[in-house]
């Protein structure tokens, strides 16, 4: 089932390329589409050494799938084109049935439509790829009924909902039954989930997620301390507490201002506080950044603030390390992984808008303070290897083992 490259150079063989199945839940299915971005930054590298596919959820768009790979984007369709709300959106599934209680209703026709195309995809793959574990749990079944190894990549997402959800729960003990390794972003989400499932400790595995490296070509001009430039990058949900970055703005002067690229339910509410508190000349709202504008917006910030109340391992906090942006970040598992404070970043405890504010203030007052966290952060992601290249050549070594274990 292996695929045919190119000839090796002056050896007369053929090599072989493993067929990936990767089933996600989010992936950008337009150039401007932001949900997922960071699956299709690995497959975009799975795909070098890899035959690559994708199964994915359609939305409401009339054109299903919009995009121009080096690999197939199949999008299947679970009801009626104007009721595709469940996935693609800001937060996810989650988010859109927390925001839409009536999509539960969809839900039982997504999971089987799901489970149909990733069925007929896998018939041709040698490998499966679940991402989240709704992904895992149906990519593992799948799996099992067709004789193939498969993969799980768990975010973080699906560990916080699975401590409120009993579905969610569901989903990932489903995730560990029936897939023959599960990956971890991070290290912290890999200690707590030994410690929840001890009878599976030997299927986990972390993979950390990389960064593009031309962000280490990035030229940002000299920190303005008079003006601090902030910026915030993520969906407008409420676990990425950004209304906690604008109350701790709001503490410590009217000079300094905050741009907020993303997209979520959680706007209107936002721009209401804005207001409340006389901050809307200071505060813009971007809305959904296309990934490739991510860098020009580096270059124009002096500190990326991230005040999540969970992660799995933010990947725009990597992305603006290797781009020399200082980073201020919640006191969180998959932050507190990435930065240590003083060195490479900055915490506070999340939630707390005092705390945050006085990093902001100890960071703007601090020119020694400033360099160092630029340089630290650089350093961080370069002495770790933290590249897209490097997390698909983990992924294609694993999904080798497999391979050949399981032939």
């Amino acid at each position: 089932m292996l695929s045919a490259a190119p000839l090796l150079p002056g050896s007369g063989y053929l090599l072989l390329k493993l067929k990936t199945l990767v089933l996600t839940t989010s992936f950008p299915l337009r150039r401007d589409s932001v949900s997922g971005i960071f699956v299709k930054r690995l497959v975009d590298a799975l795909a070098i050494p890899m035959d690559v596919q994708v199964v994915t959820p359609a939305d409401r768009s009339e054109r299903p799938c919009d995009t121009d790979e080096g690999y197939a984007v199949r999008c299947f369709r679970y009801a009626p084109r104007h009721w595709q709300v469940l996935a693609q959106g800001a937060g996810g599934i989650p988010v859109a049935l927390r925001e839409q209680p009536l999509s539960l209703a969809l839900v039982p026709f997504f999971m089987l439509t799901m489970l149909f195309s990733t069925l007929r995809a896998a018939r041709h793959c040698d490998v499966i790829q679940g991402n989240w574990s709704i992904g895992g749990a149906i990519a593992g079944l799948a799996g099992r009924l067709l004789g193939r190894p498969v993969v799980t990549t768990l975010r973080g997402e699906d560990v916080s909902a699975a401590d409120a959800h009993r579905s969610y729960a569901a989903l990932l003990r489903l995730s560990f039954l029936f897939s023959d390794r599960i990956v971890t972003v991070s290290r912290a989400m890999a200690d707590e989930l030994t410690q929840r499932y001890p009878a599976y400790r030997h299927k986990l595995l972390t993979i950390h997620n990389g960064v593009d490296d031309s962000l280490f070509q990035c030229r940002r001009p000299a920190f303005d301390s008079a003006r601090c430039r902030v910026l915030f990058v993520g969906s407008l949900i409420p676990r990425k507490g950004a209304d906690v970055l604008i109350e701790a703005l709001n503490r410590i002067g009217q000079a300094h201002e905050l741009q907020v690229a993303g997209a979520g339910g959680e706007r209107p509410r936002l721009e209401m506080m804005i207001g409340d508190l006389g901050m809307s000349a200071r505060v813009k709202f971007l809305g959904a950044i296309p990934p490739a504008e991510v860098a020009a917006l580096f270059e124009q910030a002096d500190v990326l603030v991230l005040p999540s109340y969970s992660e799995g391992r933010p990947n725009i906090l990597m992305e603006a390390m290797a781009a020399g942006v200082p980073v201020i970040g919640s006191d969180i598992g998959g932050i507190s992984e990435v930065v240590s404070d003083g060195q490479n970043g900055l915490l506070f405890a999340a939630g707390n808008a005092e705390a945050l504010a006085a990093r902001l203030q100890e960071l703007i007052s601090n020119s020694e303070l400033q360099a160092r966290l630029t340089a630290g952060g650089r350093a961080y992601i370069r002495d770790n290897g933290l590249s897209w290249s490097s997390a698909a050549q983990q992924y294609h070594t694993l999904f080798t083992e497999l391979t050949e274990g399981r032939a």
